[in-house]
């Protein structure tokens, strides 16, 4: 477990594009326990915090949420692949680059990793795993996501 024990090096884990939008919720009390991921929203964004392996350092992605809802339309995340409705799952995007975003359908509020852990429910692919595999699973997407787009 890593322990981020104040703002400044908290915003140091974030990628220089993303640092000026980070914005800390209320109730996130320093010092911040970090095992595998921590996620938070505040207004149109969200803000995920992970860590790919024990040994490696925490990794910051700061997420635009699409403001346009369907309530009634369910969505499947393309992270923890829970299926999840009345806005569950929004298309949040985040910057690649000064002229560049990517954009994916996940958590609203970022979850995923904790919601894998839960047993899934009767909407959700059955996949026959226990949830510290789909945890893992879901872990490595968002691994891979980071290394592949914005690392």
């Amino acid at each position: 477990m890593e322990m981020v024990t104040s703002e400044l090096e908290l915003l140091r884990l974030f990628r220089d594009i993303d640092r000026a939008d980070v914005e800390l919720s209320p109730d996130l009390i320093f010092p911040l326990a970090l095992d595998e991921t921590l996620a938070w929203a505040v207004g149109p964004r969200a803000f995920l915090l992970f860590r790919e392996r024990p040994d490696r350092p925490a990794r910051g992605i700061v997420f635009h949420r699409n403001a346009g809802t369907v309530p009634d339309v369910a969505a499947m995340c393309e992270w923890c692949h829970a299926v999840r409705g009345h806005g569950g799952v929004k298309l949040l995007s985040v910057s690649v680059d000064a002229r560049r975003r990517v954009g994916l359908y996940l958590c609203s509020d970022l979850s995923c990793v904790s919601r894998s852990n839960e047993v899934p429910g009767p909407d959700d692919l059955p996949e026959g795993l226990d949830g510290a595999q789909r945890a893992a699973r879901t872990l490595e997407r968002i691994s891979r996501f980071a290394s592949r787009r914005l690392f």
